[in-house]
């Protein structure tokens, strides 16, 4: 359980944009071929680029902070 909670906690950290189209991702992709699940994966990952978390996250990796979310698409 402990490993859980703390498995939960570094997800929770991550951008809520990015957690959301990794979980469709991997449910709309595990029983499709490779290919196809690789297309799935980047038709969900290519509008967060546009987003203010993908910039917040940019930024924050540049200056060495952590980020903070908002979890907007625009």
């Amino acid at each position: 359980m402990a490993t859980a909670k703390e498995w939960a906690e570094d997800i929770c950290s991550k951008g809520p944009l990015a957690v959301r189209a990794t979980k469709k991702a991997m449910i709309r992709g595990a029983n499709l071929p490779l290919n196809e699940g690789l297309w799935v994966e980047n038709s969900l990952a290519m509008p967060l680029y546009d987003t203010e978390d993908y910039a917040e996250g940019s930024a924050a990796f540049k200056e060495k902070r952590k980020p903070i979310f908002k979890g907007k698409l625009y």
